[in-house]
């Protein structure tokens, strides 16, 4: 059953990608509809051009106004408002471009202004019964256990037993309390008797990893600022989504991010850039140019896998289990530049100066090349293009105690290249200064950053006096 308990959340962003579709052809088809009412006829082939435009259009408006982030908590007029918008903006946009691109006899035209009304006011009331009526299967489907978001509260606090009572009240939202973690061991009164202590700060991190919760709300006052740090430092190992609960009195100009739940603002304090629209800019990104990077070097490929196999005995391909997004295991790939017994003895970190590789794995390495196969596990959809570097299973168990929010570079998928090496931090470099290198990258993600980076990997990133 596609509304089984999980599914949902698992193929969120199919989901979101069907929603898009789904609003295009509705688009497409209220347009086609009204232009056969209007006119009495198909369009022909340069009335088609309309249609384009104003899918174009639409597309743009919808994402801009965010009418494809989660609703989850919020009001259901805000997303009409959002519809209605988008529907304005679209049909203002194409009455505007008519007006500069068509001659004054096709502008003056009743019949088409009179479609495009049409069209405008019958996709606007479409649009909304649609919106309505998902409302209420998402609510039905969420009232019966499925599609929910499994949270935990942190903090028997007043408000926390705010956020407890405004949850109870929208069941439709899909919103789960597990329960709440307090150091204080009897029973608490800010909080409903419904939800369960699940134990102490101390055992968070483990309820968190073992139950598969997808976001941890923290109540305390920002008084209690020493007690949200023992929080965040109890999940410094795990990518969940961290949440603020604010007290509206005291922190109206936040400049953090703010998401919205039954009237109560969360302050964004640990949340993965990839959200929403922003999963399919990566995941275009990643999959256009590693297929165009493939398709433009295979010859290249070709002729280094020669190389490696005329220099020594053995496989082309280096398959080493790296971490990547949400601390995920992955086979990265290199073309082998060592003696396939290199490392018979073990491996121990920092010793990359001391390692033997071949004279032409040694020219593999120093250039980078070695470096090129990883375009196949970027195009599998294992890393991207641009990110942090991921680390070998062993090492990422070591350093995810010695160094403080190591493992928030999960929260995205590792890179070929990321801000941290075209800044010279590869090799033997400062760990510590290269996470936080990785720990900017993701708090301040964007497109143009993306390309900046690599830009600069181009003329900086590939021959580095840090590789070996």
């Amino acid at each position: 059953m596609i509304f089984k308990k999980g599914t949902l959340r698992e193929h969120a962003t199919e989901i979101l990608f069907l929603f898009r579709l789904v609003d295009l052809l509705t688009v497409l088809a209220v347009g086609l509809i009204t232009f056969v009412i209007i006119m009495d006829r198909m369009p022909i082939h340069t009335e088609k051009l309309y249609f384009i435009v104003a899918l174009s259009y639409f597309a743009l408006f919808a994402e801009w106004l965010g009418i494809y982030r989660s609703a989850r908590g919020r009001s259901i007029s805000s997303e009409l408002l959002r519809v209605l918008l988008i529907s304005f903006f679209t049909f203002s946009a194409m009455f505007l471009t008519n007006r500069l691109t068509a001659d004054a006899e096709a502008f003056t035209s009743s019949r088409l202004n009179d479609w495009l009304m049409l069209w405008f006011f019958s996709l606007s009331a479409v649009l909304t019964g649609m919106r309505i009526t998902l409302r209420k299967l998402l609510g039905w489907v969420r009232k019966n256990g499925w599609n929910q978001r499994h949270i935990v509260l942190v903090g028997a606090t007043p408000n926390a037993g705010k956020i407890a009572d405004a949850v109870s009240k929208y069941p439709e939202f899909g919103i789960h309390i597990d329960g709440y973690f307090d150091d204080r061991k009897a029973t608490r009164d800010e909080i409903p008797e419904v939800y369960t202590r699940l134990g102490a700060i101390k055992d968070l991190a483990e309820y968190v990893n073992k139950h598969n919760i997808d976001q941890v709300w923290i109540a305390y006052p920002f008084k209690g600022e020493g007690r949200g740090k023992e929080v965040l430092d109890e999940l410094r190992h795990s990518t969940v989504n961290i949440r603020y609960i604010l007290d509206l009195n005291a922190f109206k100009n936040s400049e953090k991010t703010l998401t919205e739940f039954g009237g109560l603002p969360l302050l964004d304090i640990d949340v993965s850039p990839l959200e929403g629209t922003a999963i399919y800019i990566k995941a275009l990104e990643d999959k256009v140019l590693s297929a165009f990077a493939l398709i433009l070097l295979s010859p290249l490929f070709l002729i280094l896998a020669i190389g490696v196999k005329l220099s020594s005995p053995g496989p082309v391909f280096y398959r080493q289990e790296r971490i990547s997004w949400n601390n995920k295991p992955f086979m990265m790939l290199k073309f082998r530049s060592m003696p396939v017994d290199s490392e018979k003895d073990g491996v121990s970190w920092g010793g990359a100066r001391n390692k033997k590789p071949t004279k032409f794995g040694a020219f593999l390495r120093k250039t980078s090349l070695d470096e090129l196969p990883q375009f196949i596990n970027v195009f599998k959809g294992e890393m991207s293009i641009i990110g942090p570097r991921p680390e070998r299973t062993v090492f990422v168990d070591k350093f995810k105690d010695e160094i403080p929010e190591y493992m928030k570079k999960h929260m995205v998928k590792a890179g070929i290249t990321g801000w941290a090496q075209v800044n010279g931090l590869r090799g033997d470099t400062d760990l510590q200064k290269r996470i936080e290198y990785d720990l900017f990258y993701i708090k301040n993600w964007s497109l143009g950053f993306d390309i900046k980076i690599a830009i600069q990997t181009i003329f900086k990133g590939f021959i580095n006096k840090n590789a070996y």
